[in-house]
């Protein structure tokens, strides 16, 4: 039924088109004829892979078609000569157009609705005094057909919020990132030290509503780098699982975001630090300071470490305090520091192990910093030392 109807829509949308445009105080629409406007889903077997519900609607599954319309408001004279430079505009672009006398309950916005598995995307704009179209967080004058197209095909794909790429919180809307981040925030109860890479994952068990994905950026990474993968090094286990995840994948040089697909649902997606570096972190910074945040770490306590790896001495802090070590190896080892050839020493005397730490890692040129998982559970994360980075 819907189907019938949005063809009708069309047809009777190419039958009046070339309808006139008043100014007075019941402005007809006119409409632009549809030509284009509606996309499907290409990928549907990998979007029914993914599963899950979508974020974007409620009661949405994954989509497999969307359509577009444009509504531009007009002032008081109406729309006069400036519509006349946007109608051809939009018959060449293909997309459904429709001008009226704005009134004060209208808004410039983008929406969108869900039918069953039909997206039907609504753009609201405005026309200008110099005869632009001003939607929310951008204009287009006629000369920009080019960028215009590029957007609507853009809303087409990925419905009102657009391409995620660029965007804060990898463009997804604050609901849908507290979610995620809500879903990351359970302990791992599994180790998943000693396995590869797929096995640890698994390990970790991640939320089902968010599938992770490895890009093909990802596949081709770990094929070129590692002959054989190698098996995780850290232990894991205690921590929330969207840190975990995060000290996981930085042991093959990669990171992982949240990434809201076409379809409207959201997966994990696992890239190459070379490719980017807008990756879910490795821990959050301290709301509280840090003392707050790990107070064993600022405990006085006799310490003396005599001749020991690196390794091993942040293990005895870790012992000590009962406060998680976990080390960025791979960025580590891409500076090429030898971390498990360093010797290190610290000469008795009674102070806070988090002078210690310092005292350790800093002469090798790496940081000591505390951080805390979506759990608020403080964990120190070792790293290559850059300015101004350093916490004594």
């Amino acid at each position: 039924m819907i189907t019938r109807q949005t063809r009708s829509f069309a047809l009777f949308a190419i039958t009046c088109a070339v309808a006139t445009v008043t100014s007075d105080a019941f402005a007809q629409r006119s409409r632009v004829p549809l030509r284009r406007g509606t996309s499907t889903v290409r990928d549907a077997e990998a979007a029914k892979a993914r599963g899950g519900k979508s974020t974007t609607s409620a009661d949405s599954q994954n989509v497999t078609k969307t359509t577009v319309t444009v509504e531009v408001l007009t002032g008081d004279d109406g729309v006069g000569l400036r519509t006349q430079e946007w109608r051809p505009v939009f018959e060449e672009l293909g997309y459904s157009l429709t001008m009226r006398r704005g009134t004060s309950r209208d808004k410039v916005e983008v929406r969108e609705r869900m039918l069953g598995r039909l997206r039907e995307v609504k753009v609201v704009g405005k026309l200008d005094a110099k005869g632009r179209l001003v939607f929310p967080e951008r204009s287009f004058s006629p000369q920009d057909s080019a960028k215009l197209l590029e957007w609507l095909r853009e809303l087409e794909t990925y419905g009102a919020q657009g391409s995620p790429e660029g965007k804060p919180l990898w463009g997804l809307i604050e609901a849908q990132y507290k979610a995620v981040r809500e879903s990351l925030s359970q302990n791992v109860t599994k180790e998943p030290q000693g396995l590869v890479l797929e096995a640890a994952v698994q390990a970790l068990e991640l939320p089902a509503a968010y599938p992770l994905r490895m890009s093909t950026d990802a596949k081709e990474w770990l094929k070129g780098t590692f002959p054989t993968v190698p098996p995780v090094r850290q232990k894991l286990k205690g921590i929330s699982k969207g840190t975990a995840l995060s000290i996981l994948v930085n042991e093959y040089g990669m990171g992982f975001r949240p990434l809201r697909t076409q379809s409207g649902t959201i997966e994990l997606v696992v890239d190459p630090l070379t490719k980017t570096t807008d990756v879910w972190p490795i821990g959050w910074a301290p709301k509280q300071n840090r003392r707050d945040a790990a107070p064993k770490l600022f405990e006085l306590k006799p310490v003396e470490i005599e001749e020991m790896k690196l390794t091993n001495a942040l293990d005895f802090v870790a012992s000590e305090t009962g406060i998680p070590i976990f080390i960025d190896r791979f960025g580590i080892g891409a500076q090429r520091i030898d971390l498990d050839g360093l010797i290190v020493s610290h000469r008795f005397r009674q102070t806070a192990y988090s002078l210690v730490l310092s005292r350790l890692t800093n002469p090798q040129h790496l940081n000591s910093e505390i951080r805390v998982d979506e759990l608020g559970q403080p964990f120190v994360w070792v790293s290559v030392l850059t300015p101004g980075k350093s916490q004594p």
